[in-house]
């Protein structure tokens, strides 16, 4: 399918179609943009590394599990994933990680 792009400047941003009060006021503090609208945090994250966005602004719902294998791919792109105030993304829990088997 066709990406759906909106709007008009010299980047793109990936966004989903949520109309959260604080997603949308990220939106709008990202500036001038054009803005491509995506399904799924995998999605989103997919089209930074292979080029098609420049940014990225996830749904506050957004769960660790979906943007953990992405911002594999996005990083070994030399992109990085931060949270919306620009600190890493933390995807490990606390406490001993092992085999219960």
């Amino acid at each position: 399918p066709e990406d759906k792009i909106t709007g008009e400047g010299n980047w793109v941003l990936t966004v989903g179609d949520s109309k959260g009060g604080v997603l949308a006021v990220a939106v709008d503090a990202a500036g001038p943009c054009k803005k491509l609208i995506a399904g799924a945090a995998g999605n989103k994250l997919l089209m930074l590394a292979d080029g098609r966005a420049d940014a990225s602004i996830m749904n506050l719902g957004t769960s660790l599990w979906d943007t953990c294998a992405p911002e594999a791919i996005v990083r070994a792109a030399g992109g990085t994933l931060t949270d919306l105030f620009g600190a890493p993304i933390e995807h490990r829990g606390g406490g001993e990680l092992r085999n219960l088997l």
